[in-house]
């Protein structure tokens, strides 16, 4: 069970990461319940201009 909290602490940080460089229109998909995924969570946003994104894109 300490994994499940772990993963939710990754995608929580990531998505906090996203809002303080300003990223807007975040969206977290549970993919856990989905046969043959890859992942277990996939985050989306959107920015106002293409640094911005490369900003969130490698942190």
């Amino acid at each position: 069970m300490a994994k499940k909290k772990e993963l939710l602490t990754t995608v929580d940080f990531a998505i906090q990461g996203i809002q303080k460089k300003k990223g807007k229109q975040i969206v977290k998909l549970d993919l856990r319940k989905t046969s043959n995924s890859v992942t277990n969570y996939f985050v989306i946003c959107q920015g106002n201009s293409k640094p911005q994104m490369n900003k969130n894109l490698h942190r």
